[in-house]
């Protein structure tokens, strides 16, 4: 799977958004109220959540190195390149850290809500 991008990450909230929209609409129209169908039908709905991403076209992120290709270019050409070797920068993706923030923020929550039921 490509990298993640911002772009990809909003055309899949809006998809469940859309289809779980959709799939609330359909169970208060045919007025679906046994608790079991309900479940089922929002237990599918969650699977297709986790599998939709495997199944449509990403697209890819496209990373230009412009410097090192006019160093090597120049250097294949015979001419001196007054271009210095740039030591490679770590990017952080927006992405993932606002998914690690999630993750924490929830495992927080998680770990209060056990020391509140401990103490009960």
């Amino acid at each position: 799977m490509p990298p993640l991008s911002l772009g990809n990450v909003i055309a899949y909230v809006i998809q469940v958004s859309l289809i779980a929209a959709a799939t609330g609409a359909c169970m208060t129209l045919v007025r679906l109220r046994n608790p079991e169908a309900r479940y089922w039908s929002w237990r599918a709905l969650l699977w297709l959540a986790v599998v939709l991403p495997l199944v449509q076209p990403w697209q890819a992120l496209t990373v230009i190195v412009a410097p090192a290709a006019i160093a090597n270019a120049a250097t294949e050409l015979g001419v001196r390149s007054t271009l210095a070797p740039q030591p490679a920068a770590v990017q952080l993706n927006p992405v993932l850290i606002v998914i690690a923030g999630g993750m924490v923020i929830r495992l927080l929550w998680l770990a209060v809500g056990a020391i509140r039921l401990r103490r009960i």
